[in-house]
């Protein structure tokens, strides 16, 4: 049913490529063409079903760039294409960044209708709390293949989204508990006993001109039963992977900035974010 689906969509969208091609319009024109009236054909079935096999993105990408190049060899590199003008790309579509936006997307049908949607195995309170390891545990442990390519989506949206984080500010709101940045003997930590006591983020463990909370200020602050040993070790696992940042202070932040789950944007411009991150780290990672 899942197939049927989708090859509905690609009958669809090789029509209306075969129009199209016919056609006297620059590449740059065939791009728009893609991006505003053969790709939203595919959309719906991605946003609304398990994702299709890596041999149909494949697949789906050649056609899609045959088209752009008019069935002609690819002039520059497909690496090249998808960058945007200003580093010598065409802004053209990365088909498989595109349906993990798309998936990512679908949390926003979690926090706006959360008794009728979420997977038993999921809770809300939890997505609010904790980095983007749970997302892959969450997808590890649901059976519904849909729920499970969404969190798996999420899981690769949060890691990449956390590797290019730089900002004083979005390293103070980064989640501590089940981050693949904050490990111990290579491994994410999870303190039970902290997150019952409020602590849940890097702000929390901040004093106000942005240095550590002491030992003693800290045991103070949260009445957390633990020792030196183990809050030294989260905050040096904190400064494993943004200790540049905190070679100087910056001031704990009042307000922190709130994780994707919360961004108040809309549904699509909400993915065009998505999908300019997974490229920008993607290519990043290839230099």
């Amino acid at each position: 049913m899942v197939a049927i689906n989708y090859d509905k969509a690609l009958l669809k969208m090789k029509s209306l490529i075969n129009s199209w091609s016919k056609r006297n319009i620059s590449t740059l024109g065939r791009i728009t063409v893609l991006k505003s009236l053969i790709i939203p054909h595919i959309n719906y079935p991605l946003l609304t079903l398990p994702s299709p096999s890596d041999e149909f993105l494949s697949n789906l990408n050649s056609l899609f760039y045959k088209f752009v190049w008019n069935a002609k060899s690819d002039r520059i590199s497909r690496n090249q294409a998808i960058q945007g003008y200003a580093d010598g790309g065409l802004k053209m579509v990365d088909v498989r960044n595109h349906a993990i936006a798309l998936k990512v997307t679908c949390i926003k049908r979690i926090l706006r209708n959360s008794c009728n949607v979420v997977p038993l195995c999921c809770h809300i309170d939890d997505m609010l709390k904790f980095g983007n390891v749970y997302f892959s545990d969450l997808a590890d442990r649901t059976s519904n293949l849909f729920w499970k390519d969404v969190f798996a989506s999420i899981y690769i949206y949060l890691k990449n989204y956390s590797d290019m984080v730089e900002d004083p500010q979005l390293i103070a709101s980064q989640f501590i508990w089940n981050n693949s940045h904050i490990n111990i003997s290579n491994c994410p930590i999870f303190y039970k006993k902290w997150i019952d006591r409020g602590v849940c983020i890097v702000n929390d463990l901040l004093n106000n001109d942005g240095t550590f909370l002491s030992f003693n200020d800290f045991s103070r602050i949260y009445q957390v039963k633990t020792n030196f040993l183990e809050y030294i070790g989260v905050i040096n696992a904190i400064k494993t992977s943004w200790g540049n940042v905190f070679k100087n202070s910056f001031e704990k932040i009042c307000r922190p900035i709130n994780n994707f789950l919360f961004y108040p944007v809309r549904t699509w411009s909400f993915r065009f974010q998505i999908s300019e991150l997974l490229l920008s780290q993607e290519l990043l990672s290839k230099q």
